[in-house]
């Protein structure tokens, strides 16, 4: 019979990361309805560089500049 190989131990979240996962998860969906909102009622919106963008994309630049730990 052949010898099963252990098992990695799979990582264990725990409260507060779970609390900032739901965090970014509202701020990224907060962020979205806003920057919706201003292209469908903001005719003039031309630039990508507004602070409605800035709310929307900030919650994805923070995970990519926190890849490296999970």
């Amino acid at each position: 019979m052949i010898a099963a190989r252990p098992r990695a131990a799979r990582p264990v979240g725990d409260a507060q990361s779970d609390r900032l996962k739901i965090a970014g998860c509202i701020w990224f969906s907060i962020g979205m309805a806003v920057d919706a909102w201003a292209h469908r009622n903001v005719p003039a919106l031309e630039t990508f560089f507004t602070p409605r963008h800035a709310l929307f994309w900030a919650v994805p630049i923070a995970v990519a500049a926190d890849w490296h730990s999970i």
